[in-house]
């Protein structure tokens, strides 16, 4: 390995401390979904938020828990993100507040609309469904980035350019495509 790599890797992995502990905290909830039963202590379930059990911590736990490598890793990628990208205009305790109201506003409306189905129509969808992870975060982040870098170029081709404004169409597209 060069020296120019070695910078070059030594750049990319070197995150605040704060972010190494959520990556850490992430990887060891991952771990911990492997132990049966752990997702009703773990993720939000519409149902356990009500009485009589008043399972609140899941509020705070369910950002960091997942029970799928796919969306660890997403997460994952969501807090290197947000620490690379968003770390210069913005510190560290504005970037936690951001993302602790994304991720309790999320969790409280996806509870909220669980409540007005279930009682609408099925009340079963109150224990059958987990929420968890960081999705929520990764919309906030990709919003906040794009208004920062909107007209920032990425990639320029001989027919075009892609500007981080493209991003949401492109992934949008991709998965459409794919599924």
């Amino acid at each position: 390995m060069n020296l120019t790599s070695a910078i070059r890797f030594n750049k990319v992995c070197s995150c605040r401390w704060q972010t190494k502990f959520v990556m850490c905290v992430q990887c060891i909830f991952y771990l911990v979904s492997y132990i049966p039963n752990t997702n009703s202590y773990f993720c939000i379930i519409g149902g356990y938020l009500l009485p009589p059990y008043f399972r609140f911590w899941t509020l705070l736990t369910s950002s960091f828990y997942n029970y799928s490598l796919t969306f660890l890793l997403l997460d994952l990628l969501t807090v290197f993100l947000m620490d690379k990208l968003l770390s210069g205009p913005y510190k560290w305790l504005e970037l936690l507040r951001f993302s602790i109201c994304i991720n309790l506003f999320s969790s409280i409306s996806v509870t909220l609309f669980l409540l007005f189905f279930a009682f609408t129509y099925d009340k079963n969808i109150l224990f059958s469904y987990h929420v968890c992870g960081l999705v929520a975060l990764l919309g906030g982040v990709t919003v906040l980035g794009r208004q920062m870098m909107s007209d920032k170029l990425l990639i320029g081709f001989p027919l075009g350019k892609i500007r981080y404004k493209h991003i949401p169409f492109i992934s949008t597209f991709f998965l459409r495509c794919f599924i």
